[in-house]
């Protein structure tokens, strides 16, 4: 063996001994630097599961109120006023708006019409899109 090929083998060899301190601790930082992004979009993650069940209950919720107004105008007629008297937790209760009469394009010619309009505020704040109905009535 020459003398340069010997000292390449030392060398080598003195190289494959393992990793620096200082190269465990930048390992240790990078990984550090990834674990905190993935754990701050975790939470955003929580934050907009929270808001989707919000959003979610309150569609359901203003349904059933729905429900129940038209279940209101088809027993009692056309002339009932619509109400719905259920308490939600968590929510605001329901408002129920009525226009009547209503004489948009919606409305059909020779019909009277009712717009009714149910809303519901979560009780975190914000608010929901509401929902409108036509009764259509003789």
């Amino acid at each position: 063996m020459t003398k340069r090929a010997d000292h390449w083998l030392k060398a080598s060899s003195h190289r494959n001994q393992g990793f620096t301190l200082i190269e465990l601790v930048i390992v240790v930082i990078t990984l550090a630097i990834a674990a905190l992004g993935i754990a701050t979009q975790s939470s955003h993650i929580f934050d907009s599961q929270d808001a989707n069940k919000t959003l979610q209950v309150g569609l359901q919720l203003m349904n059933e109120c729905a429900e129940q107004v038209l279940a209101t105008s088809r027993a009692g007629g056309f002339a009932t006023t619509p109400v719905c008297n259920q308490a939600f937790t968590g929510f605001s209760p329901p408002a129920v708006t009525t226009t009547s009469p209503y004489t948009g394009a919606a409305c059909p010619s020779g019909s009277a019409c009712k717009l009714v309009t149910i809303s519901i505020s979560p009780g975190s704040g914000g608010s929901l899109t509401p929902i409108t109905l036509l009764l259509v009535g003789p």
